[in-house]
């Protein structure tokens, strides 16, 4: 079932270069091996802040609320029997997940017309869609990631057709299970990016699940933003981080989690 690109990821992921230990580090997170083989710790981190003395303050709210958020939904999805590879939140910033051979693909899914799509489109802004729109953008090099559609996926090698469709189908039911907690707790979920891999065999839902990859709202037409999903700079600040771990958990505003 593999495509051609994912065997040969395979074969060298979670090798460590030139033989030392096996670290990955990312703009919002950082990834090492742990101590069970197969396991990666997720450690999220601080992106970079031009006041260093506010970065150095908001370092641990924002990375650690990231962390609540994103085991808090994983482990959500994980009783809809939606494989991710979160395994347990373990400390105040870093979760034990399991180690995937990533797709270098952006899964959106769209719930609103909003950013680019209502843009691209020609659509009102915030304008309820009738029908979820799945979008696929290419993971080529430095962001903003190139839009493109099946063709451009089988030609390249990237997926396979089976892979694509297990991959839309899992992405599908995520945002539906997502989109329907996040009513509940008052937040409007307008899109959503996923990103997947294999581990043995099997496609999982990978990546995090925060302000980052969750674009959502009260419910109004302009949503609070964070970054499209093709690429783009902007560093959610710590309060929509606060905001989505108190509503999922159901904290109320203004007192801070014992």
């Amino acid at each position: 079932m593999e495509s051609q690109l994912i065997r040969a990821m395979s074969k060298s992921a979670g090798k460590p270069p030139s033989g030392g230990v096996f670290e990955l580090h990312g703009k919002s997170k950082d990834l090492r091996a742990a101590a069970h083989p197969g396991f990666l710790i997720q450690q999220f981190k601080e992106e970079g802040h031009p006041d260093q003395a506010v970065a150095r303050a908001e370092v641990c709210s924002r990375s650690e609320l990231a962390n609540e958020v994103s085991s808090y939904l994983f482990s959500y999805l994980h009783r809809y029997k939606i494989p991710t590879h979160f395994i347990a939140k373990d400390g105040g910033d870093w979760m034990v997940v399991r180690q995937l051979a990533m797709y270098p693909l952006l899964i959106r899914v769209w719930n609103t017309a909003v950013g680019t799509l209502a843009r691209r489109l020609g659509m009102k802004e915030g304008l309820d869609l009738s029908f979820p729109v799945i979008e696929h953008y290419y993971k080529a090099g430095e962001p903003p990631h190139p839009l493109v559609n099946d063709f451009h996926l089988f030609s390249l090698g990237v997926v396979a057709p089976e892979e694509l469709r297990t991959i839309n189908r899992l992405a599908s039911k995520a945002n539906a299970v997502l989109r329907s907690l996040f009513a509940r707790r008052g937040l409007k979920l307008f899109s959503v990016t996923f990103e997947f891999g294999v581990a043995e065999r099997q496609i999982m839902l990978g990546d995090e699940l925060t302000p980052r990859t969750c674009f959502v709202g009260d419910g109004q037409p302009r949503p609070r933003r964070t970054r499209e999903a093709g690429g783009g700079n902007g560093r959610p600040p710590a309060e929509p981080y606060r905001l989505m771990r108190d509503r999922l958990l159901g904290i109320p505003a203004g007192r801070t989690q014992a």
